[in-house]
């Protein structure tokens, strides 16, 4: 699914913008998720582990979505071979 075709240093670098921006969603994103789990569950024990497990599948999708539109996307001009 993701090809690398043209310059590799600047797909490398988007891949690490977008490895980058999921990292710091899941750290800004974690005490107000330990919180509301604390609130919802009333389990201070196991709220960090659950928050942990929620924002961990939010990241698989954020990366997966970046990386899909935006390190790995192809020009139109690439587009129009026949591997299109």
């Amino acid at each position: 699914m993701f090809r690398t075709r043209g310059n590799y240093l600047r797909e490398w670098l988007r891949s690490i913008m977008v490895y980058s921006g999921a990292i710091a969603l899941g750290l800004l994103l974690l005490p107000p998720t330990v919180f509301a789990v604390r609130k919802i569950t009333g389990n201070p024990t196991t709220a960090p582990y659950i928050a942990g497990a929620i924002l961990l599948a939010m990241q698989v999708v954020v990366s997966f979505l970046g990386h899909r539109n935006f390190s790995f996307r192809h020009s139109a001009v690439s587009k129009s071979g026949p591997d299109a």
